[in-house]
């Protein structure tokens, strides 16, 4: 597999995905923006979403869902704060709040977001990130397609990061970074892990699967 740098100069660049046209939506975090790779032409804006947008996902009708974890990352703060919540974008490019709150309870800082063999959006939530102090338990949430949310895993202090839909298409995989491990929920609610990463060092982040079902890990650190 070869490595090639089709832009630079971002501010920090999170959770692409292609659109339909083959461009490939992606953040921009401190930028507050949604920006496309366009084959060819460069990166231009999407959308602005404000706040801290985490991860892109691409819907029916030409829209595109993407999390916002509200203005914070690091020691950064947004100009432009937003709650933190899910946000979809229009095919001409407004934006609006799709879902704030999941089983009664506001969302704190949602990370990465999927689409499910059932049609639900899924999403991670993982808090705060501090993996010393770990101070904020981790959910995962599932969204219908009116934007009514539930908790459907809740994980302790694991930082649930990357998640994507299962390759067969029972249930979602998700990555834990302060655990290092790749996790499975399938359809019927079974919880399994399916690796864990042995180098205390690596923290693990963002994941996808090929068109044969091998899964590729995004990672900060060794392992």
């Amino acid at each position: 597999m070869r490595a090639e740098r089709l832009a630079t100069g971002l501010a920090w660049p999170e959770g692409p995905s292609v659109l339909a046209d083959g461009s490939v939506a992606f953040v921009q975090t401190y930028r507050s923006e949604v920006s496309v790779l366009v084959p060819g032409a460069g990166v231009r804006r999407y959308a602005f979403t404000g706040g801290g947008p985490n991860a892109t996902a691409p819907g029916a009708r030409g829209r595109l869902f993407v999390t916002q974890n509200g203005d914070v990352v690091g020691p950064w703060r947004a100009e432009a704060r937003r709650e933190p919540c899910v946000q979809v974008i229009d095919a001409a490019g407004h934006v609006e709040t799709f879902a704030a709150t999941a089983g009664g309870r506001p969302m704190r800082a949602p990370n990465d977001l999927a689409f499910g063999a059932d049609g639900r959006l899924y999403v991670t939530d993982p808090g705060r990130f501090d993996p010393v102090e770990r101070p904020d338990p981790g959910f995962v949430y599932a969204l219908t397609p009116d934007g009514d949310a539930e908790v459907i895993a809740e994980l302790g202090p694991v930082y649930p990061n990357g998640i994507i839909a299962a390759p067969d298409g029972d249930g979602v995989i998700w990555t834990e970074s302060y655990t290092r491990r790749v996790v499975r929920r399938a359809a019927d609610g079974t919880i399994t892990t399916l690796h864990t990463f042995p180098d205390p060092r690596a923290l693990v982040d963002g994941l996808c699967a090929a068109a044969d079902g091998t899964l590729f890990v995004t990672g900060v650190g060794s392992g």
